[in-house]
């Protein structure tokens, strides 16, 4: 459907602080970027750049995907 979000992701709301939320602006911001969360994936993706998912994790990530899945069948 038109504007689902993917199944494969995961929506977060945060509240963070306005100083850190500025650094990470002034850092991962492009100037063609669309909007602000594009920084903060940036910011994301460099923090966990080194990081390795072992086979526990992508249990975990499966079993979230397909909750996502029965949540848009159900019309959550």
């Amino acid at each position: 459907m038109a504007n689902m979000g993917k199944v494969s992701k995961a929506k977060i709301n945060l509240r963070i602080d306005l100083h850190l939320c500025r650094a990470v602006e002034k850092k991962f911001s492009h100037i063609d970027d669309d909007n602000k969360s594009i920084a903060y994936i940036r910011a994301f993706e460099e923090a966990t750049r080194d990081v390795i998912l072992d086979e526990e994790d992508y249990r975990i990530i499966i079993v979230q995907i397909r909750e996502n899945e029965l949540k848009r069948k159900r019309g959550k």
